[in-house]
């Protein structure tokens, strides 16, 4: 990492269990120019590159989640992040806590107030500059910034939570900050497909089922168990299949059948990561509902719904 100058930052300390961490909050150019990745939990360079590699080596292209992160900052007017959490060792950071007068503000519990000023919670973090910062927690995050700024991003003034966490280059702190960089990711859960179908607003096939589950004769009226997410329901069930089959065909079917030309293909390869204007998403629901209708008068028999039209 480049040297650095010194900066202040607004933050909150706090301790949970044995570590003491500051929630501050840091503008995007600065998380670019000072925070690098956790090779530095390893005595070993070469172990300590395993980390590296594995965060360069996540997937190529499109697939790539460092690229993938870039790819939103710089598309998404509506990004967020929650907080990352960073490592720092080497250099002085210094805790500035100052009093909160708030006098004029009775309807606050004085108790409560009077207990942080007296801990000392509220304050500024000063980092010196010479400090090296490393993320435990957010490491393809800080990958995509790092890209996103690089290719001329203008998102460096957006302000991102850090939680900073001091870590002692010693043989035994060392052995504590990775037993917290594990713990961190080991812990750390996928957002399920369960999730991705009833709150998504990007992902185009997710979209595209919650509307025709809403709006369409055929799917709005029982015909779709949208308590299921699995491919089979209950034998007794008047449903006809769950969302998360309808969910799944419509992902299969958006890349060839609903897509007319290499145009919309490559559109719909991105829309996954960027939600795509308003009258594109209408014109794939259009197609969806369509590609529906086909599969019905090719075998009529089999309609979800025989009275509509």
């Amino acid at each position: 990492m480049a040297m650095t100058g010194p900066i202040l930052l607004p933050a909150l300390q706090g301790q949970f269990g044995d570590w003491v961490y500051y929630s501050a909050i840091m503008p995007l150019s600065e998380v670019n120019d000072r925070i690098g990745f956790a090779r530095e939990l390893h005595r070993n360079e070469r172990l300590g590159e395993l980390i590296q590699r594995q965060l360069q080596d996540s997937g190529s292209g499109k697939r790539n989640r460092a690229n993938a992160i870039a790819q939103y900052l710089r598309a998404n007017e509506g990004r967020f992040f929650n907080a990352i959490v960073v490592g720092i060792y080497g250099g002085e950071p210094v805790w500035h806590p100052f009093d909160i007068d708030i006098s004029a503000r009775p309807e606050f519990d004085r108790a409560n107030i009077d207990h942080l000023v007296e801990q000392e919670r509220v304050g500024f973090l000063e980092l010196k500059g010479t400090e090296r910062l490393f993320a435990l927690d957010g490491q393809h995050r800080v990958a995509g910034i790092k890209k996103a700024l690089a290719n001329g991003g203008t998102e460096g003034g957006d302000i991102l939570t850090v939680l900073f966490v001091p870590h002692s280059n010693t043989e035994a702190g060392i052995q504590r900050t990775r037993r917290l960089f594990v713990d961190l990711n080991k812990r750390a859960v996928p957002v399920g497909t369960k999730d991705i179908i009833i709150l998504d607003e990007v992902d185009l096939p997710a979209i595209l089922a919650r509307r025709l589950v809403d709006e369409h004769d055929w799917f709005s009226r029982g015909q779709v168990d949208i308590e299921r997410f699995t491919a089979t329901i209950p034998r007794n069930s008047t449903a006809l299949f769950s969302i998360a089959t309808l969910h799944n065909v419509i992902k299969r079917v958006l890349p060839n059948a609903l897509a007319s030309n290499p145009e919309e293909r490559h559109e719909i390869k991105g829309a996954s990561a960027i939600r795509l204007p308003e009258d594109r998403i209408d014109y794939y629901y259009d197609r969806a509902s369509m590609y529906f209708s086909g599969l019905a008068d090719a075998n009529p028999r089999k309609r979800y719904c025989s009275n509509c039209t």
